[in-house]
């Protein structure tokens, strides 16, 4: 799925640099998406910011995941890069979550000063809520216009929430997965993906770009948790076609390319 979404984009690039230098005039498909150019967009970073990860069994801790923040602000660079490259009005605003979730820009065109500030992000925090993240996503974009235009909301995430709201009643029960600290790991989900409802149930389109590296390296008593993780993580996209599973960092910048290509197509 993934090569075929890399192809695609590798073709759509060489074609347009073919009709650059031959000068051969425009199909019509390539007139809508110009046309495409021209629409207002309002589109809302989600980041995680935390620090390390630490996964126990029986109490004791059997993987840490490094933070992937540095490749995150890259990545998130190189979206604001390419979404400032179109035409149209295309606004953008940033979140970090971690423990909670905070604003660190509101919607905004000077993508600068938005690279700027995402490259300021700094890691903290060993837990997520990932809900909280959403949560404040869909109160920016209630107060942002509604009339002809598009609303994107772009969550980055391991998959992993552990903090904040949550409810045993929802989308998983304890079939799923064991339990962090005095609370279920589902019982986080569940409330992450009522969250995610809310959005999508507003016609908002839901892009997930989730970091799954330690699939490789966790131990076979981690695995269940790595897999129900990146479950959670497709569950909250708006389909299959807006999940976007990316297994090693130096993929992530890249996976930003193309959800950005794909939001102003």
């Amino acid at each position: 799925f993934g090569n075929m979404r890399k192809m695609k984009r590798i073709i759509s690039l060489w074609l347009a640099v073919i009709l650059v230098i031959t000068g051969v005039d425009l199909p019509f498909g390539i007139l809508e998406i110009q046309a495409a150019t021209n629409v207002k967009r309002y589109t809302v970073l989600v980041l995680d910011t935390s620090d390390t990860a630490e996964f126990t069994y029986n109490n004791e801790t059997i993987y840490t995941a490094d933070t992937a923040l540095s490749d995150v602000k890259s990545a998130a660079g190189k979206f604001i890069r390419d979404i400032s490259a179109t035409g149209g009005d295309n606004y953008v605003a940033v979140i970090s979550y971690k423990d909670y979730a905070t604003t660190v820009s509101g919607f905004s065109k000077e993508y600068s000063s938005l690279s700027n500030k995402i490259n300021n992000l700094s890691a903290s925090s060993r837990t997520r809520d990932i809900s909280s993240g959403l949560e404040l996503a869909n109160s920016m974009l209630n107060h942002a216009d509604s009339e002809n235009v598009i609303k994107n909301v772009v969550l980055f995430s391991t998959g992993m929430t552990n903090e904040g709201d949550y409810n045993y009643d929802g989308y998983y029960d304890g079939n799923v997965v064991g339990n962090d600290t005095n609370v279920h790991l589902y019982a986080y989900a569940n409330h992450t993906l009522e969250e995610a409802d809310l959005l999508k149930d507003q016609g908002i389109n839901l892009y997930s770009i989730g970091l799954f590296k330690t699939m490789a390296n966790m131990p076979q008593e981690g695995k269940n948790i790595a897999e129900f993780f990146k479950m959670t993580a497709s569950d909250i996209a708006t389909s299959e076609d807006y999940f976007y599973p990316v297994y090693s960092v130096d993929d992530l910048e890249f996976t930003f390319g193309e959800v950005a290509d794909d939001i102003l197509s």
